[in-house]
């Protein structure tokens, strides 16, 4: 139990430490930032929660699916026609 605190108060930590590395040694870009990177950005951004969106989908309809099967097994089915008639 102790490890997986040791863990998970590592994480931040570690993260903390690399993103005050990452500013103390800034050196200038020389870049040139034109509108379309914003754009870019954004669109990388959109498609990242599209993706996560979709792959969540599947386990949230299953999910609500479970508790919809156990209603669906026991109630009858009323929209069963008969064996010899067709609409």
């Amino acid at each position: 139990m102790k490890q997986k605190l040791y863990y998970f108060a590592s994480v931040p930590l570690a993260s903390i430490q690399i993103l005050a590395l990452l500013f103390a040694f800034e050196k200038p870009a020389h870049a040139y930032v034109d509108p379309g990177s914003g754009l870019l950005a954004i669109q990388i951004a959109g498609s990242m929660v599209a993706g996560v969106a979709y792959y969540l989908r599947a386990r949230i309809a299953r999910l609500f699916s479970r508790s919809k099967g156990a209603e669906v097994a026991e109630a009858p089915a009323q929209d069963a026609h008969p064996a010899g008639k067709h609409l």
